[in-house]
């Protein structure tokens, strides 16, 4: 991988983690149960909310989603 493939993969992976610090927050302070998952896919960072309970998402997300 050349260097600023390198480089730019390392950004977006800090960005993936940046919102995953926002994500769990989120979910603290509404006190839901959530793993939070950090990708790369198709060049931007991806963040995947997986919970044990479709419950605690349809709160997160609301009624109208």
């Amino acid at each position: 991988m050349s260097d600023e493939k390198s480089e730019a993969l390392t950004r977006l992976e800090e960005e993936g983690e940046l919102a995953a610090d926002y994500l769990e927050e989120l979910l603290d302070i509404a006190d839901l149960d959530g793993d939070i998952e950090i990708g790369v896919e198709n060049g931007r960072a991806s963040i995947e909310i997986i919970a044990d309970s479709n419950d605690d998402l349809e709160r997160l997300v609301g009624e109208d989603g």
